[in-house]
């Protein structure tokens, strides 16, 4: 008996299509209008159909591995230690990507608010302390943003410190 409906728009040949696009860095869309359908019928036959949807997925990921060998390989040449100095700066952007001028990392206002919260733990009383905290998490607030996890840390770490020294400093009978 003869299968009924319409036959689907991505065959097996234009599915070959299809992945050879992607095979060579081309996007879905770019592969849609290389087999002349739209882009929706690529992820429908996808979501239909596991094994292309896992064709899709390895074809994409082998190109980008090919692609970081062809910078690995012109890196392992001295000539070339742009490539290297290229990938370093995209895998590992914190520590290796440049910075635009006056521009601060999040790591120096991580260790500017903690060289600040210690200062001025060291030079306020425990009560005047516990007040700017307040304050400061007030400001976050109404400039609606969230304080940094980088901030809440020295602002958790200095609070922590000081109430260690206020215990350390107590007579060991009123403890």
């Amino acid at each position: 008996m003869a299968k009924r409906g319409r036959p689907p728009k991505l065959d097996s040949h234009k599915r070959g299509q299809v992945l050879g696009v992607l095979a060579v860095g081309g996007s879905i869309a770019t592969a849609a209008a290389a087999v002349g359908c739209c882009v929706r019928t690529i992820y429908n036959t996808a979501q239909r159909d596991p094994e292309f949807f896992d064709q899709l997925r390895n074809t994409r990921a082998m190109h980008e591995v090919k692609l970081l060998k062809h910078i690995d390989d012109a890196a392992a040449q001295s000539k070339y230690w742009r490539a290297a100095a290229w990938k370093l700066e995209r895998l590992y952007p914190d520590r290796y990507r440049p910075q635009p001028q006056g521009m601060v990392t999040s790591r120096e206002v991580h260790n500017f608010v903690e060289d600040l919260m210690k200062l001025i733990r060291d030079q306020t009383d425990g009560a005047t302390y516990d007040r700017i905290i307040t304050h400061t998490n007030d400001i976050f607030d109404r400039h609606s943003i969230e304080a940094p996890g980088a901030i809440e840390l020295a602002l958790d770490r200095a609070a922590e410190q000081a109430n260690e020294e206020e215990s350390e400093a107590l007579p060991a009978d009123a403890a």
